[in-house]
C-alpha cells in the first residue's frame, strides 16, 4: 500500500470520526472520481491507464446564545493518485 493511499485512508477515517460528533450540525460531501484513459499518452507527463481522486468538504456549524453567536468551519481536502498539484 502506497504512502499516499495510507494518508488518504487516515484523512477519511478522521473525517468520519469528526462527522459522528453530535455537539453541532454537520453537513457537506465526500466524493470519489475515477478517470480512465483508453489511449496511450502523447507525453511522458500525462497519466497512463487510470486515475483515482477523492475529495471531501465537511461543514461543521455550532450555534449558541439563542442563535446570535455561530461558529462555522468548512475545510476542503482532495487527494489525487498521480497529480500532487491537485492534492491539497
Amino acid at each position: 500500500m502506497s504512502v499516499k493511499l495510507k494518508k488518504l485512508i487516515y484523512i477519511f477515517l478522521l473525517l468520519w470520526i469528526c462527522w459522528s460528533v453530535q455537539a453541532g450540525e454537520w453537513s457537506g460531501y465526500i466524493a470519489g472520481e475515477f478517470r480512465y484513459f483508453p489511449e496511450s499518452p502523447l507525453s511522458t507527463n500525462q497519466y497512463e491507464d487510470l486515475n483515482l481522486s477523492l475529495s471531501a468538504q465537511p461543514e461543521y456549524r455550532h450555534e449558541w446564545d439563542d442563535g446570535y453567536q455561530t461558529f462555522t468551519f468548512v475545510p476542503f481536502v482532495r487527494l489525487d493518485q498521480h497529480d500532487s498539484e491537485r492534492s491539497h
